[in-house]
């Protein structure tokens, strides 16, 4: 059985530990949606980054046994937690071509960079132009 629930406090070093043997970029002040199995390991979390009512999805990662028909589930939450936490918009971006019609299904469309008006988003979201192929999205919550 998994479990996902909202990170508290007390998972902060594990969550870091996580994402960072993922090779993907922590970000302290974030809210982390988190998945465990029944010994209480972690199986997958997802970071969101909020700016006032904007949030920027972070750091989506999972183990590689990870089900992956629970991954729809998985989203649905961070989606409304996101909400729950005043986010009125979600953007994203990733470089890993096979996942846009995932993030389409649940309402995510593609955007460019050019086309983020929030300054500080935009800065957030700036170091993702240096990977190959990166693709934003965004959807409104």
């Amino acid at each position: 059985m998994l479990t996902v629930r909202l990170g508290e406090k007390k998972d902060q070093s594990k969550i870091r530990k996580f994402i960072i043997q993922s090779d993907a970029t922590y970000v302290e002040d974030s809210l982390f949606i988190t998945v465990e199995n029944e010994q209480r390991e972690l199986m997958a979390v997802l970071g969101i980054q909020v700016f006032e009512n904007v949030g920027l999805l972070r750091s989506f990662v999972f183990v590689l046994s990870f089900p992956t028909e629970k991954l729809p589930i998985f989203l649905e939450r961070a989606l409304v937690v996101a909400k729950e936490n005043g986010c009125e918009k979600l953007y994203m971006a990733t470089n890993k071509q096979d996942s846009i019609p995932f993030f389409e299904a649940f309402g995510f469309d593609q955007i460019s960079f050019a086309d983020i008006v929030d300054k500080e988003l935009s800065t957030a979201i700036q170091p993702f132009l240096e990977k190959k192929q990166v693709v934003f999205m965004w959807k409104t919550l």
